[in-house]
């Protein structure tokens, strides 16, 4: 990358591109939440390069969903409902948000209801 003077932009993608490849046979089998957490501060170039590198159908299927689908998913919960919900702000936030996400990307959760019920039993286990 210094000899050929690329960009720190470049190099950023080129290396985040060789640690996918190395974790290739690890990222195969993870499921939705934590393949969108390995990968959701990768460079898109780099995930563009990683798949048109491997011939693996699981992995390109995997690839394709996290950049289509699974980066984009969110709770319907926010900060703003638990403030609501008489929660002080701080780390509980974090906690809760991400199992709530978390919970849709893997599919225990498929409805807003479903949220709810989940929110319920995290904020039960918080308190006790």
């Amino acid at each position: 990358i210094k000899r050929l003077k690329l960009s720190t932009q470049l190099g950023d993608v080129i290396r985040a591109s060789c640690m996918l490849w190395q974790e290739r046979q690890t990222l195969s089998g993870l499921p939705p939440s934590k393949l969108t957490r390995r990968l959701e501060d990768v460079p898109p170039l780099a995930c563009y390069a990683f798949y048109l590198s491997t011939s693996d159908p699981r992995l390109r299927t995997l690839l394709t969903d996290f950049v289509t689908k699974w980066r984009f998913v969110q709770p319907t919960v926010d900060g703003h409902t638990l403030r609501n919900m008489g929660i002080q702000p701080g780390p509980i936030y974090r906690t809760i948000l991400d199992n709530l996400k978390n919970a849709w990307l893997d599919g225990f959760v498929t409805t807003r209801e479903e949220e709810n019920v989940l929110l319920q039993k995290l904020l039960e286990a918080a308190e006790g």
